[in-house]
């Protein structure tokens, strides 16, 4: 079970790369350019939830009794890194005022 949750963290923590790539992405996009800003943040929104729904199937076929730990460790890991990030940058934008 420990082995479970502890995957489903780092399936949370992988799941965010897609969102970090995207800001990363639309930081770089021009105006002009046929790939908006909403549609490269779209883009990596659904890069995420594939990642997510992925592995949370993927461990629902492996071992369906340790599923709902899996997906709730998961869960708690993509919205505590998306909070550390918020905070990292909240943080590096202050300093730099």
């Amino acid at each position: 079970m420990v082995l479970v949750i502890l995957l489903g963290i780092l399936a949370g923590v992988v799941s965010f790369l897609p969102l970090i790539g995207g800001l990363r992405l639309s930081r770089k996009v021009t105006s002009t350019s046929n790939l908006s800003h909403a549609s490269t943040l779209l883009l990596a929104v659904f890069g995420s939830v594939v990642v997510l729904f992925g592995s949370a199937v993927i461990c629902i076929l492996m071992d369906r009794a340790d599923a709902l730990a899996f997906v709730f460790a998961e869960a708690g890991g993509i919205v505590v890194i998306a909070i550390a990030f918020g905070i990292a940058k909240l943080v590096r934008t202050k300093k730099q005022q």
